[in-house]
């Protein structure tokens, strides 16, 4: 079974996203903040993250920066989930190591498509 995390600290979209994503048959973890969602990283090894931008604490652009300064969990795949939409928040998040740029409001359906692709990609690369 693969997991993904979601990092999200809105409560009723973090639900919606679990929802979906478990759905999609996949196991589900949520941390709603961003100062324990490095250890719960590496506690839990998830296929994929998805990340939100706008966390207290911590933000996600530097959630992501850390994800990929650590050796063994730099190769998650992370897809950045935010309401910032403007070309340079874009090139930001990407910049930072996100494999994925998605904006708010979603498409659930187009979501689970991306974390399916990140996840297959992933798995692949696993398997040689």
């Amino acid at each position: 079974m693969s997991l993904v995390m979601i990092i999200e600290d809105e409560e009723s979209l973090a639900m919606l996203l679990s929802y979906n994503l478990e759905k999609g048959g996949y196991e589900v973890a949520t941390v709603s903040n961003g100062l324990n969602a490095l250890s719960e990283i590496e506690r839990l090894m998830p296929s994929v993250i998805l990340l939100d931008w706008m966390l207290p604490e911590i933000s996600g652009v530097e959630i992501c920066k850390l994800v990929r300064s650590k050796p063994d969990i730099k190769n998650i795949p992370i897809i950045m989930l935010t309401a910032k939409s403007q070309e340079e928040d874009k090139i930001k998040g990407l910049g930072a190591g996100a494999d994925d740029y998605v904006t708010k409001p979603f498409s659930p359906s187009e979501l689970l498509a991306r974390v399916d692709s990140l996840y297959r990609r992933v798995a692949l690369a696993q398997s040689h």
